[in-house]
């Protein structure tokens, strides 16, 4: 503290939830500092500065701040997976690196014919399975949540899946599965990874992945200006194309662009409320009116990717239909 000022001018106080950290910085972010910030440099008259560039860059840190610690609150967590693996197989893949070799199944002696041991191991990969299968079989409804959700979910959902498929070529899992195949426990070795469903969901995410990854949705979500939000639809369409290379599900896309769709209208809305629109003049009322006409194209033209993806749905719907009946004609005959 110093002397010659006041104690009120050097103590700010401020109530922190310990309970709910991520809304508690959301809600003063979002009613305190970006709005005292606005109102600063609007009185001010430094966002009328030709030569201030920083701060329309400093506003935009405090809007992706704002998105940021609200996407932390909606975040989708997915489970952490744990393999326990038996002391014993520990005990021998330690030693087996002490002496500077690999372990393998020799190393067990006489154990790899020990029922009780191999019925222990057995438990073990049954666990496995059903501690793989809460990442594998973990779902969310497309229908809810934002569309930020739903792209965090598939980028978070693949990052698991590649730490589960590094951990299922561990050499303790391995020699786990080496030990109760030489024991001819095969219906354990077989059904790990069968009944984990482990790669075909590292195949679907890997397929949806073109489509997730560097989705310019920020930029929409972070704009403060009009022409940032036309920009920001335009990288958006143009990211959107990427799904005829997908086989991301059709009823996804329908429920992803609506997700999109809510965030423009949101984020135009949020926009629009700085403005003053009764009190402007005519020219500047003209031209937030042909800027908002211009975000209103390139919004129908994401609609049209909705109404195609519909189409295409349908029309692969009646092929499957077809093919099935055929079939089953040829059954019969």
């Amino acid at each position: 503290l110093e002397a010659d000022k006041s104690l009120q001018s050097q103590i700010h106080v401020m109530n922190l939830s310990e309970e709910a950290p991520f809304e508690t910085l959301h809600t003063y972010v979002r009613d305190v500092l970006a709005p005292f910030f606005k109102s600063f440099v609007t009185v001010s008259g430094k966002a009328n500065r030709d030569g201030d560039k920083m701060v329309p860059v400093v506003q935009k840190n405090i809007s992706e701040l704002e998105i940021g610690l609200l996407h932390l609150q909606q975040n989708i967590d997915i489970p952490e997976i744990t393999l326990l693996i038996h002391p014993k197989v520990q005990e021998v893949v330690k030693a087996a690196k002490g002496r500077g070799e690999r372990a393998k199944v020799e190393d067990f002696g006489d154990l790899v014919q020990d029922s009780v041991f191999l019925n222990s191991l057995q438990r073990d990969v049954s666990r496995w399975i059903r501690e793989i299968q809460k990442v594998t079989k973990l779902e969310r409804d497309p229908s809810t949540g934002t569309a930020m959700q739903e792209i965090s979910f598939w980028l978070n959902l693949e990052r698991a899946l590649q730490k589960i498929a590094e951990k299922r070529e561990s050499v303790e899992v391995k020699l786990t599965l080496d030990v109760l195949k030489h024991g001819k426990r095969f219906h354990a070795t077989v059904s790990f990874d069968s009944d984990t469903g482990l790669q075909t969901a590292i195949n679907k995410v890997k397929d949806c992945s073109p489509l997730m990854k560097e989705f310019p949705l920020q930029d929409l979500l972070a704009a403060t200006e009009l022409a940032q939000i036309q920009s920001a639809i335009v990288a958006i369409f143009s990211h959107l194309k990427k799904v005829r290379n997908t086989q991301y599900p059709v009823s996804r896309v329908l429920n992803l662009v609506e997700a999109i769709s809510r965030d423009l209208s949101s984020q135009l809305l949020k926009v629009l409320a700085t403005w003053r629109l009764v009190h402007v003049t005519h020219d500047d009322f003209e031209s937030v009116i042909n800027q908002c006409s211009k975000v209103f194209q390139v919004g129908r033209r994401i609609r049209k990717i909705d109404v195609d993806a519909s189409r295409h749905g349908a029309k692969e719907e009646r092929r499957l239909r077809n093919e099935n009946a055929h079939a089953a004609r040829d059954r019969k005959s």
